[in-house]
């Protein structure tokens, strides 16, 4: 059986989306997500310039607590993918969350940018010096 181009168009939503959601409890969470987004990108752009700008890669900021942020734009795209019928704007969001996650990761790894009770606990390493890993033995 063939679907119609109308339901062909509307798959991931049409079998996975929540159907009785009121448009206030929608446009509720659309506009937290745009926020959350926002605040995504911001904060990319200060690590950005502050890694460009600032010599140190230490500071009092654990860029590790962004990872939590980055779990709630996840879930968070992830629901309004589901009550929403375009689910685009979400999907962006999903991938800019992960790619977050494995920013952070990066940073940390490279000794790009660490608290500063990590930098001191790693050995006060070079900007880029990439981080030793213990091996367990």
């Amino acid at each position: 059986m063939r679907l119609s181009s109308d339901r062909a168009a509307e798959w991931p939503g049409s079998y996975l989306r929540w159907i009785n959601v009121p448009k206030a409890v929608r446009t509720f969470f659309s506009v937290l997500l745009y926020v959350v987004l926002a605040s995504h990108l911001l904060f990319w752009a200060f690590i950005g310039w502050r890694l460009m700008t600032v010599p140190e890669n230490h500071s009092s900021l654990d860029i590790k607590t962004f990872n939590a942020l980055s779990y709630g734009l996840l879930g968070l795209a992830i629901v309004v993918a589901l009550t929403r019928r375009a689910f685009y704007v979400p999907a962006a969001a999903a991938v800019l969350a992960l790619a977050s996650l494995g920013g952070v990761h990066y940073l940390d790894r490279n000794n790009l940018m660490l608290q500063y009770e990590t930098w001191i606990s790693r050995g006060m390493p070079e900007k880029g010096a990439p981080a030793k890993i213990d091996s367990g033995r």
